[in-house]
């Protein structure tokens, strides 16, 4: 990751100094809570053989087609389900102090990968909770890959007064980052998990779609989806209610 763009041109820390590298691998602490990315392997199965995906010119056999249903990739109860997954009640993450609360955020950065041409389709639109509400929000599940996953989708026929962002031509080195998991560990309160009042406010609902303005013969948008969860620092606990 630290190669210069013109050996590696997806490096995300171009020609980053020694010092640097050192310092971002002393936060990537190596014990049995932060064992991430080998925990996570076993919780997305590989596709059965010969199952295949949908593949795009140019694009790699693995490579799933830009999703353009309007969605959440997890309810409130999926993002549970999955946390649990990651981080058993038994483990220092998965747990709290007694009289204490810690939120736990499940976050998405987004971005193209193709350092040669930016995205001019399929662009991806998010949806401003402020125009949602929660009578409008349903909750569904899908089969990806064998794994069964609770997403949220808006209801049929509520669209009105609905507001919708996007970023055109966005470039390579450009990432959005978006909610799609909202949770509180506490101990005070009748739940070992919370979540926020307003369905809305747990995740960003989100969709690709097709741009009638973009030229024709464009290639494929490429791009790449990173989670990320961010344990913020404990706090107590007074009266163990929903934020």
């Amino acid at each position: 990751q630290a190669l210069p763009l013109d050996t590696n041109k997806y490096a995300l820390m171009p020609a980053a100094s020694a010092e640097l590298q050192k310092e971002v691998l002393a936060l990537l602490r190596d014990d049995a809570d932060y064992a991430y990315i080998a925990t996570a392997r076993q919780a997305v199965p590989k596709p059965a053989a010969g199952a295949g995906t949908e593949q795009r010119r140019g694009a790699s056999a693995d490579a799933l087609p830009a999703a353009m249903g309007v969605h959440t990739d997890v309810s409130a109860k999926g993002w549970e389900a999955q946390f649990r997954q990651l981080c058993p009640l038994t483990s220092g993450l998965g747990s709290v102090a007694a009289g204490s609360k810690r939120r736990v955020m499940l976050l998405k950065f987004w971005r193209g990968i193709n350092p040669d041409t930016p995205i001019v389709n399929h662009h991806l639109a998010l949806l401003d909770k402020r125009t949602v509400g929660s009578d409008e929000i349903e909750e569904t599940e899908i089969d990806f890959k064998g794994m069964l996953i609770k997403q949220w989708k808006l209801a049929n026929g509520t669209t009105e007064g609905h507001r919708w962002v996007y970023f055109p031509g966005m470039q390579h080195d450009e990432v959005i980052c978006f909610v799609q998991g909202d949770l509180t560990l506490r101990s005070a309160g009748p739940a070992e998990i919370t979540f926020p009042r307003e369905r809305q406010d747990h995740a960003t609902f989100h969709t690709a779609f097709e741009d009638p303005g973009a030229p024709q013969g464009v290639p494929p948008r490429e791009s790449v989806e990173v989670a990320v969860c961010v344990f913020f620092p404990g706090e107590a606990d007074g009266d163990g209610k929903q934020l």
